[in-house]
């Protein structure tokens, strides 16, 4: 599962890239604006359905005294329609487990490469997407990996 945190986060991360790669070179790649938007939709979409393992998750941990659960999914989800559609929902309470990858996956690897960033700069962004694309790594071990990745090569530069 904790690989499995490395792969969606990196593969929803690169969704949003590339959602403003388009944008930014639309007219030079003749990209319709219709095209973006049924990404962007679809994308949409994928993040609702996704929500529902992270709805379940909040419940399950609801459990616990003086905790908002509502509260804690619309700061992440800031969608109030699908925490109605998930508050009424016939849906088991256990079947978030297998998916729960995907909200937290994201959620984890835009921290690790926000870290990075600010520790090698933004002249270093490629580096740091090259890394964070390197292998198929336990999430727990993802950030110290990647550091040493670009260490390595920012010095392999050097000489």
């Amino acid at each position: 599962p904790t690989m499995n945190l490395h792969a969606e986060g990196y593969a929803q991360m690169m969704d949003e890239f590339a959602i403003k790669f388009m944008r930014e070179f639309s007219e030079k790649y003749k990209i319709e604006e219709g095209y973006i938007k049924q990404r962007e939709n679809y994308l949409r979409r994928g993040d609702v359905s996704v929500f529902w393992n992270y709805y379940q998750y909040l419940r399950l941990k609801n459990l616990e005294k003086s905790f908002d659960y509502k509260k804690e999914f619309l700061k992440r989800a800031n969608n109030f329609g699908a925490f109605e559609n998930y508050e009424f929902s016939d849906e088991k309470p256990f079947s978030f487990f297998k998916n729960i990858s995907y909200v937290f996956g994201l959620e984890k690897l835009k921290e690790i490469r926000k870290k990075l960033i600010e520790e090698f700069g933004d002249k270093n962004e490629a580096l740091v997407s090259k890394a964070l694309n390197t292998g198929l790594l336990n999430i727990n071990i993802l950030h110290e990996f990647a550091r040493y990745f670009i260490r390595k090569n920012l010095e392999e530069k050097k000489l």
